[in-house]
């Protein structure tokens, strides 16, 4: 009933967000209209979940349920239609935009069959499988997993500030969850990456002067980038926040097409969704907070210089708050109420002085981070050229979900930035807007460099202007060197995807060679964990994250104590109040028992050895004796 549920619970949405994209006065750009229609559906997904969320917290509801959030689609798929049926459909309001018309050359039709086989690979590797990625299945996943059991998003008492983080991407993979299907969560990010896809394709055809091969070869060029391709496939999050950051910025640049302002209710509603998309963006995890601001100072100072009535701009302020407001101030005022610090788990202070408690950043992110993906800092200023990675697994590769931006990148965008910098010192003083756009850059580089500590996935905003600016120097290319440019973007993007799509290669024929198809397989854990009674609690006592969404077992019948809420040393206290059931660990070379103060009143129920890799892991599985009785509900 549960997965019945949740299908209605997507269609709904889609339905509503259709129903009020058609009757919107909105340009009638095919690519704005979707892409405003994406944001709609986004929204209406995560409103009524954190409505009922706030109503739980507060007391008022005892859970949330998949039913109840269905309901609340419900209610709102016929208030659309009512809406809907007593408005007529908004006239097309302004020319569209037009641009040149060229069919696309051979070669990007190639690089595009290209692209897409890699993507398709992915996928199939994904969908004959399970969701993987360290991030993801260390802490995003068992977020959405924990809300889903619990029916409860509130901070827990622990306040790990894993569980802590504002998660507008993992209300959907908890609602995905729901349907058994566990790697279908990253149908999350299939959506952000149709949003961040067209955002790309409508600002490379407006700083183009609408010329859809610029549009489309720019877009091509950034679908090639590693950190993209991998995160699409994956339950990360970085995508899903800079999508719609992006896609905030790029409807608030089309308010204006043609260099001519829209009548007032287009540009209103435009204000309204760009906003709403950056709040997406800004629910979806802290580094976005900063970005955010930026977009605030900008919008403002921009409705500010064109401004034509002053009740004009108190109007499209207002609908630039409540934009921003609508699809994060769950997560704000959840942190509040738990622990008083609105922006927690992210501490406030003044030099020495905490102003409001919280983890430092240098507690959630090591400082020397960025290390891992070059061998000094100075290495940094060449990075697109070595790709290096200080761990690149087994298979050797350098791209992740974490870092790679590839050779088409590292072909085309560094001398797409310089050209853009001579042009904009050749036409100084005639053309601001080259000259604007790179002290954009230059300004979220720095923030990247100093306050979000040079971790690569952080800087998916800036990768993506990146890629946008190189669009004169692809429109030089293509009008004066076509051939020698078609050459190094399809072999480029070639070479990319061949190394990208090595590993999900690998790990399926790995699967169909080996037959290792369960989900223990997978994971590297026993089967006894998945034949334990439904509603077992494991704790995750391996020291590997990693580990925390694996323990739930087959069906996610288990719930997990995950690695970063154990405390040490451990206590029979600790394992009461949590319910614990079961104790998985992975046990060191020659270490013969369970090494802590509460393994008295334990007994073992399995001591095997996993397969792991190359690799035999010896686990042990230890039954928690209970003193306690069951709690309600379990």
């Amino acid at each position: 009933m549960d997965a019945f549920l949740a299908a209605f619970f997507f269609l709904a949405s889609a339905a509503s967000a259709y129903l009020w994209t058609t009757r919107l006065p909105l340009p009638p750009d095919l690519g704005v209209r979707v892409l405003s229609f994406l944001i709609l559906w986004q929204l209406l997904q995560l409103v009524p979940v954190q409505l009922l969320a706030a109503l739980q917290i507060a007391g008022l509801v005892g859970r949330v349920t998949i039913a109840a959030i269905a309901g609340l689609q419900a209610v709102l798929l016929a208030v659309s239609v009512v809406w809907a049926t007593t408005h007529r459909t908004a006239p097309a309001n302004a020319p569209g935009w037009i641009g040149t018309r060229r069919a696309l050359p051979p070669y990007l039709l190639a690089a595009a069959v290209v692209l897409v086989g890699s993507y398709l690979i992915f996928a199939i590797d994904l969908f004959s499988s399970f969701p993987s990625g360290s991030d993801a299945v260390a802490y995003h996943l068992p977020v959405a997993l924990r809300w889903l059991q619990t029916g409860s998003l509130a901070i827990p008492v622990s306040k790990a500030w894993r569980f802590s983080l504002p998660g507008n991407a993992e209300i959907g993979m908890m609602i995905l969850l729901a349907t058994g299907k566990e790697s279908a969560v990253v149908l999350i990010n299939w959506t952000a990456l149709a949003v961040l896809a067209i955002s790309t394709y409508l600002l490379a055809k407006r700083i183009s002067q609408g010329n859809r091969l610029i549009a489309a070869t720019t877009t091509l060029l950034l679908l090639s980038i590693p950190m993209f391709e991998f995160q699409a496939l994956s339950a990360y999050v970085d995508l899903f926040g800079t999508a719609f950051l992006v896609a905030a910025f790029t409807l608030f640049v089309y308010r204006k097409p043609n260099g001519s302002t829209l009548r007032l209710a287009s540009c209103r509603w435009l204000v309204f969704l760009s906003a709403a998309a950056c709040g997406i963006s800004l629910g979806t995890k802290p580094i976005y907070d900063l970005y955010a601001a930026a977009y605030a100072v900008l919008v403002l100072f921009s409705l500010y210089r064109d401004r034509d009535r002053k009740q004009t701009m108190v109007v499209q302020t207002a609908l630039l708050v409540a934009g921003l407001v609508l699809p994060s101030a769950f997560w704000f005022g959840r942190a509040t109420a738990a622990t008083g610090n609105p922006v927690f788990p992210m501490r406030v202070a003044v030099g020495n002085h905490v102003v409001l408690a919280g983890y430092a950043s240098s507690q959630i992110t090591n400082p020397d981070f960025d290390l891992n993906f070059v061998r000094s800092r100075a290495e940094w200023l060449i990075y697109p050229w070595t790709e290096w990675k200080r761990d690149p697994g087994y298979l050797m590769i350098p791209y992740g979900e974490g870092s790679g931006v590839g050779a088409v990148f590292t072909s085309l965008v560094p001398v797409g930035l310089l050209f853009l910098l001579f042009r904009a010192f050749r036409e100084f003083g005639r053309n601001s807007a080259d000259s604007m756009l790179l002290l954009a850059l230059v300004l979220s580089l720095l923030a990247w460099w100093f306050f979000l500590s040079r971790v690569p996935r952080f800087a998916l905003p800036i990768v993506v202007l990146a890629c946008v600016l190189t669009a004169p120097l692809i429109e030089l290319l293509q009008r004066h060197q076509e051939r020698p440019f078609a050459f190094l973007f399809l072999v480029s993007l070639l070479i990319t995807c061949t190394i990208s799509s090595f590993v999900p290669f690998h790990m399926l024929v790995s699967r169909l060679r080996s037959g290792r198809w369960a989900r223990s397989d997978f994971y590297s854990y026993p089967r006894l964990l998945d034949q334990l009674p439904a509603g077992s609690c494991v704790m995750n006592y391996t020291q590997l994250e990693e580990k925390n969404f694996a323990l739930a077992g087959k069906g996610l019948r288990n719930c997990v104590v995950p690695a970063f809420e154990i405390p040490s040393p451990i206590t029979r206290e600790f394992l009461q109040q949590h319910h614990v059931d079961f104790v998985a660990e992975i046990v060191p070379h020659h270490e013969e028992t369970l090494a802590h103060p509460a393994s008295a009143g334990m007994s073992l129920v399995s001591d095997q050895l996993v397969k792991s890799g190359e690799d035999n892991i010896q686990w042990r599985v230890w039954k928690v004796e209970q003193s306690h009785p069951e709690p309600a509900g379990r």
